[in-house]
């Protein structure tokens, strides 16, 4: 089954140094949402599995929730 990608299609410029993605996993998951939503002033898109973190229009990172030792 193809999936839909969440990002534009690759334009093929490389950016050496930039950030470009990041995934988050924390503990508290909507508490980190909330804390860079006022830090950054970041909008996230909240999910029960993974939330989407944007900076104006663009998709920079997602937020998802780190197993503990006992689930993992």
């Amino acid at each position: 089954m193809a999936q839909t990608p969440i990002t534009n299609q690759s334009t093929g410029k490389v950016y050496p140094g930039k950030f470009i993605w990041h995934d988050l996993l924390t503990s508290e998951p909507a508490k980190a949402g909330q804390f860079y939503e006022a830090l950054f002033g970041w909008d996230i898109e909240y999910h029960p599995n993974y939330s989407l973190v944007r900076n104006g229009d663009k998709l920079i990172a997602g937020i998802v929730k780190a197993q503990s030792a006992e689930q993992q």
